[in-house]
């Protein structure tokens, strides 16, 4: 265990302000800005964090939402995410986003921009696959994993533009969030970003793996991790959710799960012991709540088990619906709100 004296500089959680998988379809349907208000203060106040990372595809949206973290002294860590775009259209996306961090930054923020999330998967063009979906499937398997030494080129041949872009118009530091199986060339960012999820392949490995990034001179910080809230989700990490078939009308889980929010708890509270001990700057749980997921007493529609948030919520056919400001926190929230506010 860490000791007292140890502790994270950025304390952070990730909130999602709606990210468009398929065009004009966010994962935010309903997007109150009184609710965001109450959610970001709950962040800061009940949770501890002094950070929180806005991801999502519409810019307006994380500007209101970056106005009002500021509003709660919470630095912001603006991360525009476009999914199965051109890469003329995501350079784009990244200097609209760059000069509304800009302008944040100028009002006083305090603001990180993030330059994208493990884009070899939600970008096209470095491994083979028309969408997100059938490139996760590729990088599961043998073909996929020869295939990444040529989509990490493209990739860093990509992110050297993106940087010169966004600093063209940011004045602030910037970061970028790999994924386990990236390699970027981190000369050009200010913080080296991991996505560093613990799952049953890197398990042995992964206090060695984390220790690895030092070596760049830079400070580590661990830009997404998490996992569901059911048995054996700790050891499937960013692929847990991937039981849910949205083909049934309401969707539903593809196999039984048994619900264990201790699961869910300990794998976060493991984690972030370890970053404390490694030294890492710090980290953002992943993440705070995931309307999409809506939890139901029936097990069979309970998405929220095996979504990532450490907030529940219900779906809007319910009672005491999302958009009621009905909210619950599971089990990892309180854990994650005593260790920020130790450390």
């Amino acid at each position: 265990m860490a000791d007292d004296t140890e502790q994270l500089m950025i304390k952070g959680i990730s909130y999602d302000v709606g990210t468009e998988f398929e065009r004009n379809v966010p994962t935010r349907i309903v997007w109150k800005l009184g609710l965001v208000r109450d959610e970001l203060k709950s962040i800061s106040e009940e949770l501890n964090c002094n950070a929180v990372c806005l991801y999502g595809t519409d810019l307006q949206r994380l500007s209101d939402a970056s106005e009002i973290a500021m509003e709660f002294g919470l630095s912001v860590w603006l991360q525009p995410r476009i999914i199965d775009v051109p890469r003329a259209i995501y350079l784009q996306h990244l200097e609209d986003a760059a000069i509304l961090a800009e302008r944040l930054r100028q009002d006083g923020g305090q603001i990180v921009l993030n330059l994208g999330c493990e884009l070899t998967l939600f970008g096209r063009g470095m491994l083979p696959g028309f969408n997100f979906g059938m490139r996760s499937k590729l990088l599961g398997w043998k073909l996929g994993r020869l295939l990444l030494p040529r989509a990490n080129r493209k990739l860093n041949a990509l992110l050297r533009v993106a940087v010169e872009k966004a600093r063209r118009h940011f004045g602030g530091e910037i970061i970028y969030s790999s994924g386990l199986w990236e390699t970027p060339e981190w000369e050009c960012f200010d913080m080296v970003g991991l996505n560093q999820y613990r799952v049953e392949e890197n398990w042995e490995v992964y206090v060695p793996a984390l220790r690895s990034h030092f070596r760049h001179g830079k400070p580590v910080v661990i830009t997404e991790f998490g996992c569901g809230a059911y048995e054996g989700a700790s050891r499937l990490g960013p692929t847990g959710h991937e039981v849910v078939n949205w083909r049934k009308s309401p969707p539903e889980l593809s196999s039984e799960l048994k619900r264990d929010e201790n699961e869910q708890a300990e794998y976060i509270a493991e984690l972030l012991d370890i970053y404390i001990r490694e030294n890492v700057a710090g980290a953002f749980v992943f993440q705070y709540i995931n309307p999409v997921y809506g939890y139901d007493e029936n097990a069979r529609y309970d998405l929220d088990r095996v979504g990532y948030g450490i907030v529940r919520v219900r779906c809007e056919d319910s009672d005491n619906s999302y958009s009621s400001g009905h909210r619950e926190p599971k089990k990892a929230f309180h854990v994650v709100s005593k260790i920020y506010g130790c450390s």
